[in-house]
Order: structure tokens, then C-alpha cells, then sequence
């Protein structure tokens, strides 16, 4: 058992970031006037002259329509859909848009096109993560060596540090750190 060869890691592979795909962030279509007047037409692009034609549709039932074509194996395959417009209230005085995701119609605020895909989705249905969340912790490579004594000392220090004045970054950073460092103690 746990020899060479042994395991499921032959089948592994990490999560797609969101990094690697192409993104639609309604908040840039709203600084771009894509939404205000209704109706005003506009291009979307990146860098690697790639680009989606959009229009913005309002009424009972306001969307966005896209427009875009992907090229593979020497194929070229047009795309023309209908992403629905959520309004939704906010404090300030004006309400703000969100997307409903064409496949789940979840609210979200960006649509991803992952590599390889030929719709636009919300991260949840492509199981999007971000590349900060596949990278090692470092902060504890550090107390890695100290003895277990030490370690629920400095534990012991940052829970003390959070009964303070304390911003909540500041408050889950320590409180996550404190419970690691407890953990790595009592091994």
C-alpha cells in the first residue's frame, strides 16, 4: 500500500482560474455607457484582438445581447445570445445592474469564457477558483520548526491582539493564523 505508482493523482488537475478567461465586468460596461442610454451599442475587446459586439436591450425584461465568433482548428463558429439584467437596489440613490448567469441564473457581477468554452457563464458553473487560492500559504513556513510551547504562546498573543480596536481584515487574518498555529501545536 502507497507505493510507487499508487493513488489517483494520474486523473488530477487543478481548477481553472479566472485569470486565464476572457471576463465581462458589468461595472466596466456601466462606466463604458453601455447600460445608460439604453439601447447604445458597443464592443467589448482584450488584448489578443478578441472581442464581443454588445447592445444593450431594455424593457420588461431587460438583457444584453452578445455577439462573437471563436475560431478553432481552422473553424470559425458565430455566437449570438441573450444574457438576461437584474436590477437590483442599492443604498445610493440610483440602482445598479447585475447579470443573470445564462446557465444557472444566479446574480453575478462578471461572466467568464474559460479556454476551451464557447459560452460566457458566472464562475460557480465553469468551477472557476482564482490562482491567490492554488498557491502555498507561506505565513506558515515560518513557525514551521518552533516548538509546540512556542507556538500556543504566539496563538495565544494574536487571540489577545483581536480584543482590541481591530479592523475585520485584520480580525480574520489573526483569528486564521492563531487557529493554525494551535493546530500545528497539538500535532
Amino acid at each position: 500500500m502507497g507505493g510507487p505508482g499508487s493513488g489517483r493523482w494520474w486523473g488530477y488537475r487543478k481548477k481553472t482560474c479566472v485569470e486565464d478567461c476572457r471576463k465581462l465586468d458589468i461595472s466596466l460596461l456601466r462606466q463604458k455607457g453601455f447600460l445608460d442610454p439604453p439601447g447604445a451599442p458597443g464592443t467589448a475587446s482584450w488584448g489578443d484582438n478578441a472581442s464581443v459586439s454588445i447592445k444593450t436591450v431594455m424593457g420588461d425584461r431587460p438583457y444584453l445581447r452578445m455577439a462573437y465568433s471563436i475560431t478553432r482548428h481552422g473553424e470559425r463558429e458565430d455566437f449570438d445570445y441573450r444574457v438576461p439584467l437584474v436590477q437590483v437596489a442599492r443604498f445610493s440613490d440610483r440602482a445598479s445592474w447585475l447579470f443573470a448567469c445564462p446557465f444557472c441564473g444566479r446574480r453575478v457581477g462578471k461572466l467568464y469564457l474559460p479556454p476551451g468554452r464557447k459560452y460566457f457563464g458566472c464562475r460557480h458553473c465553469y468551477n472557476l477558483t482564482y490562482r491567490k487560492r492554488q498557491q502555498h500559504d507561506r505565513t506558515m513556513d515560518r513557525y514551521k520548526n518552533l516548538p509546540p510551547g512556542a507556538l500556543l504562546a504566539l496563538a495565544q498573543e494574536l487571540m489577545d491582539e483581536l480584543k482590541g480596536p481591530h479592523t475585520t481584515g485584520k480580525l480574520l487574518k489573526n483569528l486564521s493564523l492563531a487557529m493554525k498555529l494551535q493546530k500545528a501545536a497539538l500535532r
